[in-house]
């Protein structure tokens, strides 16, 4: 549409309450400003200028109202401006947009004329953007601050020597049970289980010499500790083999608990470990490390393939969540008014339990969106080939193919011929 096409078309403002008016107008203009920063340093000459995302336009406008019942149309049109909800304003050359007025000025100098001027600022639809988060970022953050709330219940309190080798040998122990399923990170695994032997040396020597900064090392013991203990999550293997590692150590910590003799310190360390494999549990759910094309390790989102997949992993991690609020109960004391007395901390116990809830639900969401599992019985003989034509169609990348011989776990005497009365399972 040319320019004068346009400028016959005229200027329609709607106000806040849903009133049209059609002024006519001069002098369009429009301007624009950016959201920037500046950066001054000292000994460097210049300034450092970063631009972000544009600012709403701004519209000087210049409107008038004529006719004889001009003063009528004005008045109202006054009461419809003040209304504070956005208006639609259609212009010749700058299209539908929604604008608030800063400020109006009405000029009513000349006879059966009001001159209106002022400024119209661009607005978004919302009153302000609405944050969002991905449910994956915020279970990530989620388990941040309950790892962070069990290390400082932990640090509380001042381990002994005696304790510091026993919480060697719990995380040997573990280590050497979730090794074997590390895959491509069982170097890194290795270094995590060094990096433990290493704190806790440094915090039984610290115990021996009131120079050394206690309160530091036994903070490094619990982050090394949490460290190795969600390693799983990094573990280069299917999120089933993720999930039998820390079920393995898990149930070691949960087999080794004898409430009635244990000390107030062995409690406190099965509430580190465990409260952390609750929570590491969770974001297995939900991200993965795979090794790229080019050899890197990434971390990614996991992707379910089937309500049923999404189901496991919610019935996986509220038994271990179950399992560790049944042991903290045990381990808790009746009251806390002696030093063998044991309290759970509240505010770990509420954190990793906002993790497991926010986990559930995502996967209850990704449930209610997933594939729904179907199972047939072959009332003939068949091959893959045919079948993944019949259940998913075949593309050029034989995707579905593959995923057919993966989901029903076929043989290579099966990829030519499956027998008759064969449960064969598909997506829909």
């Amino acid at each position: 549409m040319s320019w004068v096409e346009k400028v016959k078309t005229g200027l329609t403002i709607k106000c806040g309450d849903g009133k049209s008016y059609t002024p006519n107008y001069l002098n369009p203009q429009k301007s624009k400003e950016y959201n920037i920063a500046e950066f001054n340093f000292d000994g460097i000459d210049g300034t450092l200028v970063k631009r972000k995302a544009p600012q709403g336009r701004k519209y000087p406008v210049e409107f008038y109202f004529q006719g004889e019942d001009h003063l009528d149309t004005i008045e109202a049109f006054e009461a419809s401006a003040d209304d504070p909800r956005p208006w639609t304003l259609t212009h010749p050359l700058y299209g539908e947009l929604r604008v608030q007025p800063a400020a109006l000025k009405f000029d009513n100098t000349k006879h059966g004329i009001t001159k209106v001027t002022g400024v119209l600022l661009e607005t978004i639809d919302a009153g302000r953007p609405t944050a969002t988060v991905s449910p994956v970022d915020a279970i990530v953050e989620a388990k941040t601050v309950a790892d962070e709330a069990s290390a400082a219940a932990y640090t509380a309190k001042t381990p002994t020597v005696s304790g510091l080798t026993q919480l060697l040998g719990n995380a040997q122990g573990a280590y050497e049970q979730g090794k074997q399923y590390a895959g491509q990170a069982g170097a890194a695994y290795a270094n995590a289980m060094s990096k433990v032997n290493s704190t806790i040396s440094t915090a039984q020597a610290a115990l021996g010499s009131p120079a050394l900064g206690i309160s530091t090392a036994v903070r490094g013991v619990s982050q090394s500790i949490q460290f190795l203990t969600s390693f799983p999550n990094d573990f280069i293997a299917n999120i089933s083999d993720r999930y039998t590692a820390l079920g393995a150590q898990f149930s070691r910590l949960g087999n080794q608990l004898t409430p009635a003799s244990m000390s107030v310190e062995a409690k406190g360390q099965y509430a580190l470990q465990a409260g952390t494999i609750v929570t590491t549990a969770a974001t297995n759910s939900v991200v993965e490390t795979v090794i790229d094309e080019e050899g890197n390790e990434v971390v990614q989102q996991h992707s379910y393939a089937s309500v049923l997949e999404a189901l496991q992993s919610i019935e996986i991690i509220t038994s271990f969540y179950e399992s560790y609020v049944a042991n903290m109960d045990l381990l808790q004391t009746e009251n806390g008014g002696s030093i063998t007395s044991y309290i759970p901390d509240m505010a770990a116990m509420q954190a990793i339990e906002e993790v497991v809830n926010l986990t559930v639900s995502n996967l209850l969401n990704i449930a209610l969106n997933s594939q729904q599992e179907r199972t047939v019985i072959l009332e003939a003989d068949s091959n893959a080939i045919n079948l993944t034509h019949r259940f998913y169609g075949m593309d050029a990348a034989d995707t579905n193919l593959i995923r057919f011989i993966q989901t029903n776990n076929l043989s290579l005497n099966e990829y030519l011929l499956i027998r008759k009365g064969t449960a064969i399972v598909y997506y829909v």
